[in-house]
């Protein structure tokens, strides 16, 4: 593995972001975290080098409550939006979503948020709590693959 390959984990728990930091750099890769998507997006628009990949929670907090300004360049918004987001402004990225939740919670979730340009059961997942044998794997697996393709969901 490169040690020049960038993660970025987005997380609002500070207790995953940690595992995740640890493991990943462990393993020589440079990392960035955010703990929302304004501040992940704002990353992604602003880091001058590649990220090779985005290790996000499918159920960051609901924009709504949050005070956020509507006209906001880096709006904070909920997982399937900030994918969609940060693929198109970085399209060479590779991406893995964990959650806590359940693949029912998941697919109701996304049903609610209305079609992504993606197959959410195409994109790696990561169920929570997971160990560090298990994210490195995931990782390892998402990163010899390739990109995220952007394709219309049925």
């Amino acid at each position: 593995m490169a040690l020049s390959q960038t993660v970025l984990i987005v997380d609002d728990d500070p207790s995953t972001v940690l595992i995740c930091r640890k493991a990943l750099m462990s393993e020589g890769f440079h990392v960035l975290d955010a703990s929302g998507s304004a501040e992940a997006l704002k990353i992604c628009a602003e880091y001058a080098d590649d990220i090779h990949l985005l290790l996000f929670d499918l159920f960051l907090p609901r924009p709504d409550f949050r005070l956020a300004d509507t006209e906001s360049e880096f709006p904070c918004v909920h997982g399937h939006q900030l994918l969609v987001r940060v693929v198109e402004m970085r399209p060479a990225i590779r991406v893995i979503c964990m959650s806590a939740a359940s693949p029912t919670e998941i697919a109701a979730q996304g049903m609610k948020l209305g079609t992504i340009p993606f197959r959410l059961d195409r994109i790696p997942f990561l169920a929570k709590p997971f160990a560090m044998k298990g994210l490195l794997h995931v990782v390892r697996d998402t990163m010899a693959g390739p990109p995220l393709i952007h394709e219309e969901c049925a």
